[in-house]
């Protein structure tokens, strides 16, 4: 969530980065006209509650009867004060952090920017075979067999593939725990409070995602997801940051927004496998450039 006196204090500079990530730039307006009436009920709701105190301390029968009505009044405001709240949070949750500086501004992939290129494209003087023909042929990817099971976008790994997955995952924990990383298998399954904590339900998030309604849980599209709430609710000292976890575990995304990319193959499929880092930092270390290298 954006810090809300940032956002008092540049309203400009947040819309302009609501705005480069393809929102409307008036939901900031409505979080302002949100803390504004906020701010007037809270204030509303501390005189009263003082009121309250004060009024207390006089056995009078006319204060005791001025105290009934304020007790009276002060529970409204309260009630009042709770639903704007609830609309409030809401309202600033659906604005999205400012991207880095130093990232292109785009409508779609279509303009992402190519900052690297390694090695020469191979030509070949006959007709290459995709993953999945390569893989039906060798015996180590089964997706036919995936969708009567399971249905479109899933799929049997087999044989080599199994090994070669495994020797990944290895690789990459070997790496990473060398680097001082703290390796760990999350839960696959959060409560919604804690995907929303990680800002994952706004605009449409849920869409993308596997829920189980009647317990109240989601499936995580990453580890990030389950590793992030990990430590809610905790304050870290500054001698003790930066903090670094590789995680490990199956993800579950929908792709609901993908239809008709990458159907074919494993390339785009509701689950898969995946290794990913994340580390607690310091804001002034949040970069990308702090991490260590291998």
């Amino acid at each position: 969530m954006i810090d809300i006196n940032y956002l008092r204090e540049n309203p400009e500079e947040v819309k302009k980065a609501v705005k480069e990530k393809q929102f409307d730039p008036g939901l900031v307006d409505v979080v302002l006209e949100y803390d504004k009436e906020w701010r007037k009920t809270l204030q509303a709701v501390e005189k009263l509650r003082a009121e309250k105190n004060a009024l207390s301390k006089d056995p009078s029968p006319e204060k005791i009867k001025k105290a009934k009505k304020v007790k009276e009044d002060l529970k409204n405001i309260e009630e009042d004060l709770k639903e704007i709240t609830k609309k409030y949070e809401t309202a600033l949750k659906a604005i999205p952090n400012p991207a880095a500086s130093d990232v292109p501004v785009g409508k779609s992939e279509e303009e992402n920017k190519v900052e690297k290129k390694w090695g020469d494209i191979p030509e070949f003087e006959f007709k290459a075979r995709d993953h999945l023909e390569l893989g039906e042929m060798l015996n180590i990817i089964d997706v036919e067999r995936a969708a009567k099971v399971s249905g479109a976008r899933f799929a049997y790994l087999k044989n080599e593939a199994v090994q070669l997955e495994f020797a990944l995952i290895n690789f990459a924990m070997e790496a990473l725990v060398g680097e001082g990383f703290t390796p760990i298998i999350p839960p696959a399954l959060i409560r919604k409070e804690s995907m929303r904590g990680m800002g994952y339900l706004e605009h449409g998030g849920e869409a993308d995602m596997f829920t189980l309604k009647e317990d109240g849980l989601v499936l995580v599209g990453t580890s990030e997801q389950s590793i992030g709430p990990m430590h809610m609710d905790e304050t870290f000292e500054k001698k003790d940051l930066p903090k670094r976890y590789v995680g490990f575990s199956p993800c579950f995304r929908k792709e609901a927004g993908s239809y008709g990319k990458d159907t074919r193959g494993i390339l785009r499929v509701h689950q898969f496998d995946k290794v990913e880092m994340f580390s607690y930092v310091l804001p002034e270390k949040g970069d990308v450039a702090s991490l260590p290298r291998t």
